[in-house]
């Protein structure tokens, strides 16, 4: 939730102001923040100036990504046969090493101060059981399996999230009855903004999906009418 109230602050002075919102990079930063929290351990601002060339990173490499930069994922021979300006191997390389720079320097870190046994995020975690394998145990838990792993959660999780958002915002300001009806229900189980006199508003929970069905249905017809590939 801390992310969602951040979020909204950077928001308000434009929406209070009456200026036209650009959500262009914000939806990322605040879901690449959240992502890093459980990778990591730790946070971001939204205006922290480390964030932003990390997060594009990811929105390059969504944009330049298509069905055939994405085969020798699945058939990795393909990058011995056909040359690179098919596979875009070089592309993809040259976007994801400044990541590898980010990252690598956090890694140590948590090399450094990891307690056996007791993880604080991620990073942690899979240092355990590269620990628990030992080197050259053929497990599959080792430092390029970690590089990839946290890779993978930012390439499926960052961009991805981020996009879904900004389509439903974008289609909630074109169906402003939708728009409505999506604020009714939210008030109704969530409770109203503030200023208001009646019951306070509580952070959504898992246990309030079941209460709001319209929600639900808004963000799973927002993703059939405009999937992300």
């Amino acid at each position: 939730m801390g992310q969602v109230q951040e979020f909204v602050q950077a928001l308000r002075p434009d929406a209070e102001a009456g200026r036209p919102i650009s959500t262009s990079l914000r939806f990322n930063i605040a879901v690449v923040n959240s992502l890093w929290a459980i990778i990591a351990g730790t946070q971001f601002k939204q205006d922290d100036p480390e964030v932003e060339p990390l997060t594009r990173i990811f929105v390059d490499a969504l944009e330049n990504h298509n069905v055939v930069t994405m085969l020798p994922m699945f058939i990795p021979w393909v990058y011995d046969y056909f040359p690179s300006w098919i596979t875009g191997v070089d592309g993809v390389e040259r976007l994801y090493k400044p990541f590898v720079q980010f990252i690598q320097p956090y890694i140590d870190e948590h090399h450094a101060n990891n307690v056996p046994g007791q993880p604080r995020d991620f990073i942690d975690a899979y240092i355990d059981e590269m620990n628990k394998a030992g080197a050259g145990s053929g497990s599959g838990f080792h430092h390029g399996g970690l590089l990839s792993s946290v890779m993978d959660l930012f390439q499926a999780g960052a961009e991805t999230t981020a996009r879904t958002l900004t389509w439903i915002c974008l289609l909630l300001a074109s169906y402003p009855a939708v728009q409505a009806r999506l604020a009714a229900e939210i008030q109704v189980v969530l409770g109203p903004g503030p200023g208001s006199d009646s019951k306070s508003p509580h952070p959504p929970l898992l246990a309030d999906r079941k209460q709001m069905p319209y929600t639900e249905a808004v963000i799973h017809e927002v993703m059939r009418f405009r999937p992300l590939f």
